[in-house]
């Protein structure tokens, strides 16, 4: 299946539609905030904030480069970027699901189905495990999010370790081989792991665990740089925290982008480290415009470009 004409246009519409109303209303209700913070941010603030989101988006696409190669699978290097950013249109949706658009996009250049969707599993539990490890940061001093980091951190880590050594699949690969024609279902299932094995070889997994750190710890670092410039005086090490376990609690709440619960979530413990309610709520909201809504205005510039092409 490869995208219409009209299918460009419907999710292109769509998106644009769907990030209007967020502005609509977040600005409608908080507009005095907002137009407080950014005076005080100022351009180059700004502009500090969406660089270091930029070096996320490539840090991420370094390694989805190195997932699809480890399954050979070669693409033309900027066409692969311009795909790759064109997922972002779609990333406000549960569980970052709507950028499986990649899939589609690279059908038609050869790549199959079940490669491209294997990289995106593996980015998915990749920015897990990042964001879980640098949630680690702050659960000294916020203890309320200690059992849900923890128990995320060993589900990841005993998932990631299965994938990564040949024991579990070789053993389901013999359960199924002595009755092949029953377990039709699960000989699938056990092709698709077989790629998503590829992307987690262990130097390969260290690899894209140090980049997914890095790329997280950008966007992190961004929250940091806006609450400076607003004259808030917190630890880095706080702020990484707050960063990660509001994502995380956007990831868990399945709403799209995380909508809700990430603003919820990191106003919430901005105040309660003694940020005044108008900073918390204007630098949670900045962040998330330099950051979700920047990558989904990047992915729809992408995706109208290869629909022109």
């Amino acid at each position: 299946m490869n995208l219409t004409s009209g299918q460009y246009r419907l999710i292109i519409w769509s998106t644009v539609v769907a990030a209007s109303s967020y502005l609509v209303i977040i600005f409608l209700n908080e507009w005095k905030d907002i137009f407080n913070a950014l005076s005080q941010i100022g351009f180059l603030g700004l502009s500090i904030a969406l660089l270091l989101s930029l070096v996320n988006y490539l840090l991420r696409f370094v390694r989805w480069e190195m997932y699809l190669q480890s399954m050979n699978c070669t693409m033309p290097l900027l066409l692969n970027l311009r795909i790759y950013i064109a997922g972002f249109a779609l990333t406000a949706t549960p569980g970052k699901s709507g950028e499986m658009i990649r899939s589609l996009l690279l059908k038609p250049h050869g790549i199959r189905l079940s490669k491209s969707l294997s990289a995106f599993l593996s980015e998915r539990l990749s920015d897990i495990l990042a964001i879980l490890i640098l949630a680690l940061f702050g659960l000294t001093t916020y203890p309320k999010t200690q059992f849900i980091s923890i128990v995320g951190l060993v589900t990841v880590l005993v998932f990631l370790f299965v994938m990564s050594n040949n024991f579990f699949l070789g053993y389901l690969d013999s359960k199924i081989n002595k009755k092949p024609n029953q377990l039709l279902f699960i000989r699938r299932i056990f092709n698709f792991l077989v790629q998503v094995q590829a992307c987690h070889k262990p130097l390969l997994l260290l690899k894209a665990t140090l980049l997914s750190l890095f790329a997280w710890a950008a966007e992190s670092f961004a929250l940091y740089t806006i609450l400076t410039f607003l004259s808030v005086d917190l630890d880095i090490s706080f702020v990484i925290f707050v960063y990660a376990i509001s994502m995380l609690a956007g990831a868990i709440s399945l709403m799209p982008g995380g909508l809700g619960a990430a603003e919820v979530v990191m106003i919430s413990i901005l105040i309660w480290k003694g940020v005044g309610q108008p900073e918390a709520i204007a630098s949670t909201l900045i962040i998330r415009l330099t950051t979700l809504w920047f990558a989904v205005g990047l992915g729809v510039i992408s995706l109208s470009l290869l629909k022109n092409n």
